[in-house]
């Protein structure tokens, strides 16, 4: 997968009139959201796209099962048992990284992964 870079160097994966979706990246260049996208097969990753295009498109994903907060800045994207993390900087969502569930709830390592990736992304473009 071939993604274009914005201005502070995250991937772009969407863009629209309510914003873009991006991948976080960490000082050393490696982005874990993009990694974990290249890693899907072509039917989970343009399910994805589908939730990405509705957000930038109409600003808002209103299923729950599709979309919603996990904890304090942290959000997810749900597929089925796939989840990507990711924060609100502005009208933009950035992606943290990407997993499979298997409990009910994101477990404490996962949110902190999130956190740190998000903390990171920050920091490296400040």
């Amino acid at each position: 997968m071939e993604l274009k870079t914005d201005s502070n160097g995250r991937y772009v994966v969407n863009y629209g009139t309510y914003g873009s979706i991006l991948c976080a990246v960490r000082r050393n260049g490696n982005s874990p959201a993009k990694k974990f996208l290249e890693s899907l097969d072509e039917s989970m990753l343009r399910r994805f796209y589908v939730l990405f295009k509705k957000m930038v498109s109409c600003g808002q994903i209103t299923n729950r099962k599709q979309f919603k907060k996990v904890q304090d800045d942290i959000w997810e994207f749900k597929r089925f048992q796939h989840r990507i993390g990711c924060f609100r900087e502005g009208p933009d969502l950035v992606l943290t990284h990407g997993f499979v569930k298997k409990d009910k709830k994101w477990r404490r390592e996962e949110i902190e992964k999130a956190q740190q990736i998000m903390r990171v992304d920050k920091d490296r473009i400040v």
